[in-house]
């Protein structure tokens, strides 16, 4: 049987399972559902069975593809397209937060950021049409 939530979702992907426990319980608790991957190719997987309000994601994953290939492939699906992508990352440098913002991330935090600046991010997110 397969059971439908209805709290909104966020997909978080990233390679360290205890980054993806904290926030997945922080969201939890601020009333999401969570989806987690550590590998850019297991994050598509769950794109095609869940409609999130927001994708997160760190630039090294698991798996040869990075969270900058997973940003392509949601860009490229014209029905994930309009879903917000946030860049969630440990190596932060000026340089960067103009990368991600020229190839489309919505969003960039340096973790470890607590859960709830999170949700506040991705609530803003989700308020702003895309």
């Amino acid at each position: 049987m397969h059971v439908v939530s209805s709290l909104p979702t966020v997909l978080l992907v990233d390679r360290s399972l205890d980054t993806l426990e904290m926030y997945a319980i922080g969201l939890t608790l601020a009333g999401y559902r969570t989806l987690t991957s550590t590998d850019a190719d297991g994050g598509l997987h769950e794109l095609q069975h869940a409609n999130p309000r927001a994708i997160v994601t760190e630039l090294d994953l698991d798996g040869p593809r990075t969270g900058w290939d997973l940003l392509r492939a949601v860009q490229q699906d014209p029905a994930t397209r309009p879903v917000p992508v946030i860049l969630l990352t440990g190596h932060w440098e000026p340089a960067l937060a103009d990368a991600a913002r020229h190839a489309g991330f919505a969003a960039a935090l340096l973790k470890p950021c607590a859960p709830e600046e999170l949700k506040q991010v991705i609530d803003l997110l989700s308020q702003t049409p895309q």
